[in-house]
């Protein structure tokens, strides 16, 4: 999943800066002389995000060493690919936007009112895909858990994980059409939010040891292999 929304990040991110960025030669520099201070910024309070990173990343540690999921399991049950394949079927979606978003970038003509447009199609996937995520994670919610060790804590963290990121995926739908195309700075800094965001929301699935053997089951089935195979 962290693969998954890490990829899409950085996508979405050259897409807007695509649709926010003026056409004309005078906007462009702003555009890339704001990224460099933009990702300053961004690189500081990534900066002081170590910090809590690091107090993260030592509770995530430990966590992650308490917590192995799978044992020796080298095949899944009914249950257990049952609860893969929902998960993986909600997750589908977002393996399509990375192409809609090329439909949208390179179909967007160089006004400010064709890029306003192509923020609106944007937002409305964003919208879409959060709201099937966010029905998945209730879904999963009621859903009986993987049978192997540590399976119902995982599916606990899936669930968890598909409701925050879904969520997002709401707001970031919502507050995506109201960028505006003449501010580049604000596009760049919308979608860098955005960015972290899905990084930090990806990140509570992998908090788990998962052996490779049970990777690659998962990944053997249909609906999940796009994700894991």
């Amino acid at each position: 999943m962290k693969r998954t929304t890490t990829m899409l990040a950085g996508l979405l991110t050259a897409g807007t800066l695509v649709l926010a960025g003026c056409g004309s030669d005078d906007p462009a520099p702003a555009s890339s002389n704001s990224a460099p201070s933009s990702s300053s910024s961004s690189s500081e309070a990534s900066s002081s995000a170590p910090s809590t990173s690091s107090s993260g990343s030592a509770s995530s540690s430990s966590s992650s060493a308490a917590q192995t999921a799978g044992g020796d399991t080298t095949e899944l049950d009914a249950q257990s690919a049952a609860w893969f394949e929902t998960a993986c079927d909600g997750l589908a979606p977002i393996a399509e936007i990375p192409d809609q978003v090329t439909t949208i970038t390179s179909g967007a003509s160089d006004t400010p009112e064709a890029r306003q447009q192509a923020l609106a199609q944007l937002g409305q996937i964003l919208t879409q895909t959060g709201d099937g995520l966010v029905n998945t994670g209730d879904t999963l919610a009621d859903t009986p858990p993987p049978t192997f060790e540590n399976g119902e804590a995982l599916a606990q963290s899936g669930v968890d994980a598909m409701r925050t990121i879904g969520t997002e995926f709401q707001r970031f739908g919502a507050e995506i059409p109201q960028i505006d195309v003449n501010d580049p700075a604000a596009a760049q800094q919308k979608f860098t939010e955005f960015g972290q965001t899905m990084e930090q929301a990806g990140s509570t699935i992998t908090d788990f040891d998962v052996p490779a053997t049970l990777r690659s089951a998962i990944g053997e089935l249909p609906a999940c292999e796009p994700i894991f195979g």
